[in-house]
């Protein structure tokens, strides 16, 4: 019965001069649905939709979808937490009408209301009287046709905003096509939607017949892993590994753990995943603290695995290239990491020029320093002081400080491919108002209100960027700036 319904409604489509498929129409396919959890799950696939095509999230979007998602498919949640979170998106939509993905954050918004509330309503509403979708305010329309307008880029309703017509047939069909799949198998997610993926913690397995010595010595290992709350930051943290590198069937055991894990997306769904939310969720303190072990073995699996990740990340993440560069600096004297140790230095030397701390420091006539790890940092105030004595909230409003930092290339947050060297905050006394400017990013919040947005302006741009921010009342004075800070990493770059 729903497979011929679907068929006579792909026809409608077909035959609509705006690619739309009615409400009433949709109405009457989620009555054959029948199921309430199943329809909500079918609202759940038209907001991942929403963000598949739109790409990279705000973060809100991506937590409030990725629960609702656990919550229908999973592990149920609380429902009054989801309709709180809710709120709060849809007051950021409110608020923040121009933002990229409005639309998307409107629906996913629209969809917590529905799981929270009464979805029963959709298969069968009350007062309908077979109206289509633009006779209802935006605070009622169906969470399917939001979509829509994402999918299409505007509405078939409207003379100045209709969108591609192809696009929204497009999508009209694939709701059908994924209608029919719930339908059949509610449990299966059509669009895989996992923002926190707690399966990536990383374990070294006791191999079968393994003798109780190494077993023992694994379990130990397994045991220091957890215990640790960070990545190794210094030669005391990466000696900690000394002595289970000392054991070459263990160091091999470890080589192939970390051969066959990755710590950038490497499989089609994780790129998905995570050009949709900025996410990637790896085992970061005990990936690590794994490569230490093996930076500190002269064993071939061990130098082979190194390179192997070295390559790997300088041709597709060099973003977290510096972690396995600083374990390198911090072990001079190991002679087998010294090839693979200058292989980075030269691939340093290629790229920093290209950084804008490094043109920073040329135009002010700074040489780069020698050291991997620098920074060097200086601020601004709107009154020359360089802290708020005043408690008065008065002043702590219109008090404002703008800090530039400069370093060496890190990974740049939210994208494993690139690096940054900079980062330029400005807020005042009560953080009402804040922005910053990096790479990536360039905008300023006044009581989470866009006052600057996608404007980027780099450390060589500060007058530029003062004289913006004057444009809304915010002026400074120059404060004592503190110039280098060098970390103790003795290896050039």
């Amino acid at each position: 019965m729903i497979k011929e319904t679907i068929e006579k409604l792909k026809g409608i489509i077909a035959q609509s001069d705006t690619g739309h498929l009615p409400l009433s129409c949709r109405i009457e396919l989620m009555k054959q649905v029948g199921d309430v959890l199943t329809v909500q799950k079918i609202m759940c696939e038209c907001c991942k939709k929403a963000c598949s095509v739109t790409g990279r999230q705000i973060m809100d979007n991506v937590h409030l979808l990725s629960r609702i998602n656990e919550h229908l498919y999973r592990k149920p949640d609380s429902v009054e937490d989801i309709e709180k979170e809710s709120g709060e998106l849809w007051l950021h939509v409110q608020n923040n009408p121009d933002e990229a993905t409005t639309t998307v954050s409107w629906a996913i918004a629209s969809l917590g209301y529905f799981v929270c509330g009464d979805a029963a309503s959709m298969l069968n509403p009350e007062d309908y009287e077979g109206e289509d979708d633009d006779s209802f305010d935006p605070e009622s329309m169906d969470i399917d046709f939001i979509v829509s307008l994402v999918c299409s880029g505007g509405s078939p309703f409207s003379d100045n905003w209709k969108g591609d017509v192809e696009k929204r047939r497009e999508y009209w069909n694939w709701y059908l096509d994924m209608t029919l799949a719930m339908y059949e198998n509610p449990q299966q997610e059509v669009i895989p939607f996992h923002a926190v993926n707690d399966r990536n913690t990383l374990h070294i397995p006791v191999p079968p017949g393994c003798d109780p010595a190494l077993s023992g010595k694994i379990e130990r290992l397994n045991s220091a892993l957890d215990s640790y709350i960070h990545a190794p930051t210094n030669r005391k943290e990466t000696e900690r590994m000394k002595p289970y590198a000392e054991d070459s069937s263990l160091v091999r055991i470890v080589a192939d753990v970390i051969r066959g894990y990755s710590c950038i997306p490497s499989t089609p769904q994780e790129k998905e995943d995570y050009r949709i939310t900025g996410i990637y969720n790896y085992d970061v303190i005990r990936f690590w603290y794994c490569v230490a072990l093996l930076a500190q073995s002269p064993d071939e699996c061990a130098v082979a695995c190194l390179s192997g990740l070295a390559r790997t990340l300088m041709e597709q993440g060099p973003g977290e290239l510096g972690i396995l560069y600083r374990i390198l600096l911090l072990l001079p004297e190991r002679e087998h990491l010294h090839g693979l140790t200058d292989e980075l230095a030269n691939y340093y030397r290629k790229i920093i020029p290209d950084l804008e701390a490094a043109k920073w420091l040329a135009e002010a006539g700074i040489p780069y320093p020698d050291t991997f790890e620098w920074s060097v940092s200086f601020r601004f105030t709107s009154n020359g002081e360089t802290v708020l004595l005043s408690g008065n909230e008065t002043e702590r409003k219109a008090w404002f400080t703008l800090s530039v930092e400069l370093f060496g290339p890190q990974a740049l947050y939210g994208d494993y491919t690139r690096f940054t060297s900079y980062h330029i905050h400005v807020r005042n006394g009560d953080n009402s108002v804040h922005g910053h400017w990096n790479e990536k990013d360039g905008y300023l919040l006044r009581d989470n209100e866009y006052l600057i947005k996608d404007e980027h302006y780099t450390p060589r741009q500060l007058v530029i960027l003062m004289h913006k921010l004057s444009g809304v009342g915010i002026r400074f004075q120059k404060s004592r700036p503190v110039f280098p800070l060098l970390k103790e990493y003795p290896a050039k770059p």
